[in-house]
């Protein structure tokens, strides 16, 4: 059974709230997709994780984005998943004690911003660290001019040119625009979009205190890496494990998996990820972690 909400921001979402056949009240498990305004059932590794979970008896909820969603600030995607939860999470149907949520890329981002607004019994995210987004910025350059095969001298000339890009778009905040008269940056936009978002999206990433969300979330984490995963870092995944630990949270958890990419894709290394972007078998390592710590969560709350 789907229903289908719309939530009314700058932008229309849908709420997408499948259930599965099983009967009964549900633990329910918000589905937050990376940046893309892609749809969760047309990219196959979204698809498989979320079939799992309805095999598994979960609710899911995901909103459905259109290509609208270019003009939308991160904010008002935090205000659209607080809109749609605060209608849905109720003794009718959903376990509210129990709800989960599941973050990849800049889904894992997004995550705790909810968590602090809705209660959450555990997150998980997958390729998404906690550092802050500019520190991200410049050890993602690193690494892909690494796996170019750039020497070191030449990283360290396109890391000047990086930090030039910083201190214009995430400090002084101009405009694609403004930043385009900048010749070397001219390639960086198209119109307003920055990365396929609008470019206010990725301002206020930049502003956001990932730390301090992280704490103020009050809800364990198990926050897993791919090995080959060349997107994201370990450090930055161990760094949510270790304010986790800070806090207290003793049911959060730091998994690696082994020869899997940020793109779920079973490959032998970053270096495989990078130069076969599209290709690769699925690995259901995440789908079967998560499934998992979910559960361990439940039992150990009856």
């Amino acid at each position: 059974m789907n229903n289908k909400i719309t939530v009314c921001t700058k932008t229309q979402l849908r709420a997408i709230i499948t259930f599965p056949e099983q009967p009964g009240k549900k633990s329910a498990v918000l589905f937050i997709p990376g940046h893309n305004c892609v749809k969760p059932e047309e990219f196959e590794p979204y698809k498989r994780i979320m079939e799992a979970l309805l095999q598994n008896g979960f609710i899911t909820i995901h909103l459905e984005k259109s290509d609208s969603a270019d003009n939308t600030g991160f904010q008002d995607e935090i205000d659209a998943y607080v809109s749609v939860l605060s209608q849905v999470l109720n003794p009718g149907c959903i376990d509210k004690s129990l709800f989960f949520i599941f973050g990849h890329s800049t889904g894992g981002i997004l995550a705790p911003f909810i968590a602090r607004e809705i209660a959450a019994a555990g997150i998980a995210v997958f390729g998404a660290g906690a550092e802050q987004w500019e520190q991200y910025e410049i050890e993602n350059a690193r690494m892909q001019w690494t796996l170019r095969g750039y020497a070191a001298d030449s990283i360290a000339g396109k890391l000047e040119t990086t930090g030039k890009f910083i201190e214009l778009f995430y400090h002084q905040k101009l405009t694609p625009a403004e930043i385009q008269r900048h010749n070397e940056f001219a390639s960086y936009f198209q119109g307003n979009r920055y990365q396929s978002r609008h470019y206010r999206y990725w301002q206020e990433i930049a502003d956001l205190d990932l730390k301090a969300a992280w704490q103020q979330a009050d809800t364990p984490v198990l926050a897993i890496w791919g090995e080959a995963d060349y997107l994201s870092s370990y450090y930055g995944h161990k760094l949510n494990y270790e304010i986790m630990m800070e806090a207290g949270r003793e049911k959060s958890k730091l998994l690696t998996i082994p020869a899997l990419d940020h793109y779920f894709r079973q490959v032998d290394s970053p270096y495989d990820s990078f130069a076969n972007r599209i290709t690769g078998e699925y690995g259901n390592g995440v789908e079967l972690a998560i499934i998992d710590w979910y559960n361990r969560i439940i039992e150990q709350a009856k």
